[in-house]
């Protein structure tokens, strides 16, 4: 997972989310919390909307970006974990899916 610099002087990741099965078009929260040997190291939250994509017949959203607290030139190389907590907006129901990721920084 790329680090990336932005224009106004913090370090984020762009994610990509895929799902099976999404019943509706409701906006859902969503919160990311990203940890080094169970240290937080970013996050975000924000609430997001599903596309469906016709090739791969999966819903998906696109462009989440996961904001990082922590010097990327001290993350660079090191596994992340990610995990990211959706609420289902009509029951309130959470599913939580969790994945790693090697952090890669290159300044610029």
């Amino acid at each position: 997972m790329e680090i990336i610099a932005g224009m106004q002087g913090g370090f984020h990741s762009v994610l990509t989310l895929e799902a099976e099965s999404i019943q509706g078009r409701e906006l859902w929260p969503l919160s990311l919390t990203a940890t080094i040997s169970g240290s937080p190291v970013g996050n975000s939250s924000t609430t997001i909307s599903w596309e469906c994509n016709e090739q791969t017949a999966r819903w998906e959203r696109r462009d989440i970006w996961l904001f990082w607290t922590e010097d990327p030139l001290e993350l660079g190389g090191q596994q992340v974990e990610v995990s990211a907590r959706l609420s289902h907006p009509d029951v309130g129901e959470a599913v939580t899916v969790d994945a790693r990721f090697l952090l890669s920084y290159r300044p610029q």
